[in-house]
Parts: C-alpha cells; sequence; structure tokens
C-alpha cells in the first residue's frame, strides 16, 4: 500500500507502506507499518509486530481458560476448612487434614521423616479413588 503523511513525492510515488492482516477464528488483526522506505523493512517490522500480538492474543485466551477452570473447579474458594496440613510448632505436632494422621515428633519431619505421613496420605488417596470408581 502507499505511505500516507509527510514526505514529499518520494510517498506519492513508491508503495513501500504494508498492511497485513491475521484472521483466524474470532481473532482478526490488522497490523500497518510505513516506518521506512524500504518495502521489505518495513514487512519485516510488520511480521514481528503480527507474531507478537497474535502470540499475545493466545496467551490471553489461554490464561481466561486456565480461571474458568479454577473457577469451575472451586480452586479460587480455599478457607481455612480446605488446607491440607497444620505445623504446630509449640506442641511439637504435624496433622494431615486429609489422612486424619496426626504426628508428634515435628522436628523430625522438618528433617525429612514423612514415612508416617505418606502412607497415610497414599492410602487416603487410595480409598478417594476406590469411592470415586464406585460411584
Amino acid at each position: 500500500m502507499r505511505a500516507s503523511g509527510a514526505g514529499g513525492q518520494h510517498v506519492n510515488r513508491t508503495e513501500s507502506a504494508v498492511r497485513l492482516t491475521y484472521s483466524k477464528g474470532d481473532m482478526n488483526i490488522v497490523v500497518a507499518m510505513q516506518d521506512s522506505r524500504s518495502q521489505p523493512k518495513n514487512r519485516e517490522k510488520a511480521w514481528k509486530v503480527l507474531r507478537s500480538k497474535v502470540a499475545q492474543m493466545r496467551r490471553e485466551q489461554r490464561e481466561e481458560e486456565m480461571m474458568r477452570m479454577r473457577r469451575q473447579s472451586g480452586a479460587m474458594r480455599m478457607g481455612r476448612g480446605d488446607k491440607i496440613r497444620t505445623y504446630n510448632w509449640g506442641q511439637q505436632r504435624v496433622t494431615d487434614h486429609r489422612s486424619r494422621i496426626t504426628v508428634n515428633n515435628l522436628d523430625d519431619v522438618m528433617e525429612g521423616d514423612l514415612d508416617k505421613i505418606m502412607d497415610s496420605v497414599k492410602q487416603w488417596m487410595l480409598e478417594k479413588e476406590i469411592e470415586a470408581l464406585i460411584d
């Protein structure tokens, strides 16, 4: 396309401006570039801008989809009752609320002795899977 704006006779003689249109699904993006006198340079810049806009639109769509999925799953509505574990240093106690196990040796748990807790969580997960199969 022809460039517009000030520039004298050169603007009227050459077609150095570039317009790229992207149309797919619900996305319609138009990029026009007339920064330099060279059409190949304008085309290269326009492609970079178009690619970045398409990538941004796709990123925003993915983020919206993730937010929609989180809202549907209820992950956004977590409260005190939804916590997984409680660490109580004053009483040297760790409680896993999913499997309902309490371990009274917090220092060992913090050092990496998680066998009791992990075994109870594995058992709880197995029970949940069985309940899901039955339902």
